[in-house]
């Protein structure tokens, strides 16, 4: 796991130690809100989940269509194990996902 490089820069923009994670780093590499231990993924989702749950007030019965975003740097087989871990927390709140 490694920072973003941005092409104009030549550079990472930030350093993570062995085993760190940066919350909330931006799409082009800018800093996150916060650093923490490495986690697994299902621990990970459940978190960026509870955020935007929250944040959107979804009930249980509701409907929503999830997408998830590596912006080509995520290998499909990482991605599949962060989508089955979205579905299934999803699932646990009873939220509905129409498509995903």
């Amino acid at each position: 796991m490694t920072p973003c490089t941005v092409p104009a820069a030549g550079k990472p923009g930030f350093e993570l130690g062995d085993g760190e994670i940066e919350w909330g780093l931006g799409i082009h590499g800018e800093p996150g809100i916060a650093r923490g231990a490495l986690e697994p993924a299902d621990a990970i989702v459940g978190k960026l989940l509870a955020k935007i749950v929250d944040d959107l007030a979804l009930q249980a019965g509701e409907r929503v269509a999830l997408l998830v975003n590596n912006l080509g740097g995520t290998p499909s087989g990482e991605l599949n194990v962060v989508a089955g871990a979205a579905l299934r927390e999803l699932r646990g709140r009873g939220i509905e996902v129409e498509r995903a």
